[in-house]
């Protein structure tokens, strides 16, 4: 794909986005789930079911705060500093206006899915009395993304950045569906997950679309070094060390 062949999503965006479009979602006081039983294969396990049974809901919940946690991280750490470093034409690998202005529109979309899960977190709070235990600082790809950048020479750095990125939103964007689609949860939750999987969608396209103007353009060498690189930062994004 060719840098000028790339055609703004702004009229989508206008039309679409959650921030423009969705009403503030509030957590229900009812018998479904905070958090889908299935992405918690503890709380299903014959030990958990035999020894405590009623710490079910409180391993959910922390669960969903963990979900939360990690959502906060990646949006605000992670693609809010590619995107915005794009969007502000401060990246090595220069774009175009229309892609630095979508850029933009994933920093405010990225930012607010940061608030709307601190909101969650704060009703949910409220709703069980339940607090989080410590959660981490960071996730896999707090140090997948380091890990590949350091293999990387300097003037690969920046696209290396890129498509880490890239991989990580289309990731996430699976991994929300799947989320969405769960009737055992509750329906402001399903709401959550799928107002950030509309936005996901568009943002996994922006990002496959960047990289394959980068591609188009990179030599054949820097390719080269570009793959052997990116084992090492699916191996350190896949691990669940935290």
């Amino acid at each position: 794909m060719k840098a000028e062949d790339y055609l703004s999503f702004v009229d989508a965006w206008e039309g679409r986005a959650t921030i423009r479009t969705r009403p503030r979602r509030i957590v229900e006081n009812d018998e479904k789930l905070i958090y889908p039983l299935s992405r918690q294969p503890l709380v299903l396990s014959e030990t958990f079911s035999r020894e405590c049974p009623h710490l079910r809901d409180f391993a959910l919940i922390q669960s969903l705060y963990k979900f939360i946690n990690d959502v906060v991280i990646f949006e605000t750490e992670i693609v809010d500093k590619t995107a915005r470093s794009i969007a502000k034409d401060n990246f090595a690998i220069r774009f175009p206006f229309a892609c630095r202005y979508d850029a933009m529109t994933v920093v405010v979309d990225e930012d607010y899915h940061a608030l709307v899960a601190m909101d969650f977190m704060q009703q949910t709070i409220a709703l069980t009395g339940i607090q989080p235990i410590e959660l981490p600082l960071e996730i896999e790809l707090s140090r997948a993304i380091p890990a590949a950048l350091a293999l990387a020479p300097d003037h690969l750095r920046s696209a290396v950045e890129l498509i880490c990125v890239a991989v990580a939103e289309n990731t996430v964007t699976n991994d929300v569906a799947a989320f969405a689609k769960d009737d055992t949860v509750k329906q402001s939750i399903k709401g959550l997950m799928a107002d950030h999987l509309l936005d996901e969608g568009r943002h996994s396209g922006f990002w496959a679309r960047l990289v394959r103007i980068y591609w188009h353009a990179a030599t054949e060498m820097d390719r080269e070094t570009i793959a052997r690189i990116m084992p090492v930062f699916i191996a350190q994004y896949l691990t669940n060390d935290i």
